[in-house]
């Protein structure tokens, strides 16, 4: 599922809506910044 199928069919406020688009937003985090989740 995309993050703009969830807010089809969650709404904008969503947690899951805004989690990805500002994860998708940071440079940081889509520049390898996610590779620090994997040892969680």
């Amino acid at each position: 599922m995309l993050g703009t199928d969830y807010e089809q069919d969650f709404g904008v406020n969503h947690w899951r809506v805004v989690l990805y688009k500002t994860l998708a937003d940071d440079a940081g985090f889509c520049d390898g910044g996610f590779k620090v989740l994997e040892s969680i």
